[in-house]
């Protein structure tokens, strides 16, 4: 018996189209950030930061809530400035860094995580601040600003520029900050004792008091990208500030 089998040949499927695919993303905001984040962290962003004008990032941190300023450091938490750690892009702040001088245009945001993480040394019982700069730009970047104010009785002066631009694999931003300030005040010392002959003495010595000063900052920053994942970045603080203050005193006179 002789079986005979046949087999029906069957057209190819028709190829699909190639469809693409468009993947967009969007930075979180402030607030979606304090959402994700396991730890209490108040993420103060770039609105905030230049809401009112400041020339300095202590003003800034001044008018946030549970952050107190004394002499140029930060307290959290109500504990002394040696217990709270102060960080830039999430590093330590190098020996010399001043907040005073350096200028809010260069802040990208602010990071405050109140009470101590298992991350961080004995120095950030208090809590953490983390100062985090702004990157190089994707683009041309040159951004020029120019201040006044008035401290006591005369006027003060402040200029912010930014600098940045992308060559290939190399992106950079050169901020720099420039201030100058000047006071006067009038200044009654009282020194008061008593005299076996003549009882109970008191002199007064009034007084102008002069105080200028100024400085700069200058921080530029590089950043080399090697590939999507793999980058080098250079992060480099020049400061300067210099305080002088002068008392003009006259004569004083005895008063009983």
């Amino acid at each position: 018996m002789l079986a005979v089998t046949s087999a029906r040949a069957q057209a190819p499927a028709p190829s699909q189209p190639d469809q693409k695919v468009e993947v967009s993303a969007q930075p979180l905001t402030d607030t979606e950030q304090r959402r994700r984040d396991p730890v209490a962290k108040t993420v103060v962003g770039r609105d905030e930061i230049e809401k009112y004008g400041d020339t300095n990032l202590s003003d800034v941190l001044k008018r946030l809530p549970g952050v107190n300023m004394s002499g140029g450091n930060p307290r959290l938490r109500g504990l002394g400035s040696g217990y709270t750690l102060v960080l830039v892009n999430g590093e330590p702040a190098p020996p010399g860094f001043s907040l005073d001088n350096l200028s809010p245009s260069q802040v990208e945001r602010i990071e405050i995580t109140r009470g101590p993480s298992a991350d961080q040394s004995a120095q950030a019982v208090a809590g953490t601040l983390n100062i985090i700069l702004r990157e190089a730009p994707r683009t041309r970047q040159r951004e020029l600003r120019v201040g006044t104010g008035y401290t006591a009785h005369r006027p003060t002066l402040s200029g912010n520029g930014q600098w940045g631009d992308r060559d290939g694999a190399l992106s950079y931003t050169l901020p720099l900050s420039i201030y100058q300030w000047r006071g006067q005040r009038d200044v009654l010392t009282e020194r008061a004792w008593t005299d076996p002959t003549l009882g109970a003495q008191q002199l007064r010595t009034p007084s102008d008091e002069s105080f200028w000063g100024g400085g700069f900052n200058f921080s530029p920053r590089f950043t080399w990208k090697f590939s999507e994942a793999d980058s080098l970045n250079l992060q480099v603080f020049s400061q300067r500030h210099n305080f002088n203050n002068r008392h003009d005193g006259n004569n004083g006179h005895e008063a009983k």
